[in-house]
């Protein structure tokens, strides 16, 4: 079955702020079948409605909160001649930036929003979730704070926002850890998450070889398009930029520590085109690989090598 998937700048149109909050009722709703490039939080206010995921359909109910993965179709369908509303929160997950990425740590929160949809698939938990008491008053508070400083964006709107989306994130995580109902849903998780890890860290072992992203994904148990999303998620840029940052890095540690020519290290770092090398690395780096030499200490720990800002490509 085919569906449209929308893109983020067709459905979050402020590039440097790509965060939206709207209210959903069954008068006003998207009815079509559709996945989007970015990650959605749902809670509903009021009422009931059924929400499909993927290949499983649950019935949400006031107090329910719910997650919408990257590229995964989902689809709110009413139930005949009964009211609902839903909060939905749309946002790329790096637009958070140090903040999302420490807490792409914490497993709770991936088991929630990346990890639970690709369980579902095994008849485990539904795609939803209840807050304790407590924390339903705060998640709601968390939620009213956005929407009023997105509608009114005072001075420093943006970052009221971001601290209160990461705390509801927060929230969300450990309430999800409490609601797990079985030894074998903590096995499950605990399995695609692994998976998921063991993937990174071999393209972190092996980032000279011709690493492949369908193959990295066939390691972590994923689709290419969901394991970029988590990916990205977790480390805050594409797998591609991340595989030039690891090769450059070893280039630039054999620059300062090694006599190694340029050429040799090209081919030891994992390129095999000198020109395109070349270009990366000053493009990454600021600087040539040889003016890099140059500036850099013959000592151990002598070239520094600049961080990479959260999302940036290459």
């Amino acid at each position: 079955m085919s569906f449209p998937v929308y893109g983020q700048r067709e459905f979050l149109p402020e590039e440097d702020f790509p965060f939206k909050i709207e209210v959903r009722s069954q008068d006003e709703y998207n009815p079509v079948l559709h996945a989007h490039e970015h990650l959605q939080l749902c809670y509903v206010t009021y009422g009931t409605c059924i929400h499909k995921l993927g290949n499983m359909e649950a019935v949400v109910v006031q107090g329910n909160f719910f997650s919408v993965p990257p590229f995964l179709e989902h689809q709110i369908i009413p139930i005949k001649l009964t009211p609902f509303e839903i909060i939905q929160i749309d946002f790329i997950p790096h637009f958070i930036h140090e903040s999302l990425r420490d807490l792409s740590s914490f497993g709770s929160f991936m088991d929630f929003a990346y990890i639970q949809p690709l369980i579902e698939k095994s008849g485990l938990p539904a795609p939803k979730m209840s807050f304790s008491i407590e924390d339903k008053l705060e998640a709601e508070t968390r939620i009213a704070s956005m929407r009023k400083e997105l509608a009114n964006k005072e001075e420093g709107y943006r970052l009221a926002i971001k601290a209160d989306l990461l705390k509801l994130l927060v929230l969300a995580g450990r309430a999800f850890r409490y609601n797990r109902r079985s030894p074998q849903d903590h096995k499950a998780f605990t399995m695609y998450r692994q998976s998921f890890h063991q993937a990174i860290s071999h393209m972190e072992k092996h980032f000279a070889e011709d690493l492949r992203l369908e193959e990295m994904a066939e390691l972590a148990h994923m689709s290419p398009t969901y394991f970029s999303s988590v990916f990205k998620l977790v480390k805050g840029m594409g797998f591609s930029d991340y595989l030039n940052y690891l090769r450059i890095l070893k280039a630039t540690q054999l620059l300062v520590e090694t006599d190694k020519s340029v050429t040799e290290i090209v081919f030891e770092a994992g390129y095999n085109n000198v020109a395109h090398f070349n270009k990366t690395f000053k493009k990454l780096v600021g600087i040539t690989p040889t003016e890099y030499r140059k500036s850099g200490s013959k000592k151990p720990g002598g070239g520094k090598f600049p961080d990479i800002p959260a999302g940036k490509r290459l």
